[in-house]
């Protein structure tokens, strides 16, 4: 029986395939498998001879890009060790309903060993939760993101970034940080954009410029990312480097609320609570921060409770809820809510039974997580 292998390589050149790789089946000599790139895109299929005629009695059935089935692609990364074969088979799964999160990172993995950085990105993100059938590791999960961005993968960039402007597993490195998150807005990923202005805003990492922070937070707010959103709403609501606007505050943390970003909704209610913004309702505020509260925000489950507490125009004075407010804002994190819970009994406030080794404890844990006062109070 004839060896078709260049006649193959031969027919298949003639359909615009270029780095073409014949296997000839073992099981049906007559079939030869191929791998090949037609411009810019990985193909693959089988060329079926039948020699009954000649040599051009043939078959093919050619696959490319996405076309190529999954069972073929994760075959061919396996087997042939090919990288872009590995990230489509990476891309398929990531697509799929429902994600099969551990195989995408696993393909991901071998494409990102094979020279496709922007697969890497996958590999770092499953590296910096410890999910996704990898160990958590976060210096590897920032080596990943920057081989993805070094790719131009803004979102590598992004992740790089913020990894280094907080010093996860590692020093902090602002400035490294926001050189990063710089490159994913050169990149026109506009989440990058809003932090880097944060990083003007501040003045961590860059020199504090607000002009700069203004511009950039804005742009980033235009294309709905509610953080940038909320964050712009904090420069006009503290007057920073802007003329102080409640009302223009209040609107762009309304913005950042109807982009999900629940902190914009929580810094609305804030000014509402406290009879500040265009249209004061301190009971609407009462009742947003209650809700986001019982959605599991600690920082509205204190605002409430200190308003519970103080008691304001329409929103009366009621300790005794005050007081389970601030154990479930305890629980969720807030120093300041710990401390309040101290304060409770030491004083038996709000129907509490007074307990000084109670109030101790809760004084002792408001001080380990950095409440200076609440220091004070466990040494009285």
């Amino acid at each position: 029986m004839s060896d078709h292998t260049d006649d193959a390589r031969r027919l298949l050149g003639e359909q615009n395939l270029v780095e073409v790789e014949v296997t000839r089946s073992a099981d049906e000599p007559l079939r030869y498998d191929f791998v090949a790139r037609r411009e810019q895109t990985l193909c693959a299929g089988e060329l079926t001879f039948d020699e009954r005629f000649s040599i051009d009695a043939y078959t093919t059935h050619i696959m490319c890009g996405t076309g190529i089935t999954p069972t073929q692609l994760e075959s061919m990364c396996e087997n042939d060790e090919n990288g872009e074969a590995c990230e489509l088979a990476s891309s398929l799964l990531r697509d799929a309903e429902p994600v099969d999160l551990v195989r995408m990172t696993h393909f991901a993995n071998r494409a990102c060993e094979r020279d496709r950085p922007r697969a890497c990105f996958y590999v770092g993100v499953a590296q910096e939760l410890g999910d996704r059938g990898m160990p958590q590791n976060h210096n590897l999960a920032f080596v990943n993101y920057s081989r993805a961005c070094d790719n131009e993968s803004p979102v590598g960039c992004f992740n790089a970034g913020l990894m280094r402007y907080r010093g996860d597993g590692s020093l902090v490195q602002r400035d490294v940080g926001c050189q990063l998150l710089a490159r994913s807005c050169e990149l026109e990923y506009q989440p990058g954009c809003g932090e880097v202005g944060q990083c003007y805003r501040d003045g961590q990492g860059v020199p504090r410029d607000f002009n700069r922070a203004r511009e950039l937070l804005s742009g980033a707010c235009d294309e709905d990312i509610g953080i940038a959103c909320a964050n712009l709403g904090k420069m006009y609501e503290i007057g920073q480097g802007v003329e102080q606007s409640d009302t223009r505050a209040f609107g762009y943390y309304g913005r950042a609320c109807a982009q999900h970003f629940e902190g914009g909704c929580r810094y609305a209610a804030y000014l509402q609570l406290h009879g500040r913004g265009p249209v004061p309702n301190r009971a609407i505020g009462a009742r947003v921060m209650a809700r986001l509260c019982s959605n599991g925000d600690a920082y509205a489950c204190t605002d409430i409770g200190v308003a519970l507490h103080e008691g304001y125009p329409n929103v009366p004075r009621d300790r005794a809820r005050a007081y389970q407010y601030f154990r479930t804002a305890c629980e969720g994190g807030s120093s300041a809510s710990c401390r309040n819970v101290g304060v409770y009994f030491r004083g038996g406030l709000g129907g509490v039974t007074r307990d000084l080794n109670q109030a101790r404890t809760y004084f002792q844990r408001a001080c380990q997580a950095g409440n200076q006062e609440a220091c004070t109070d466990a040494r009285g």
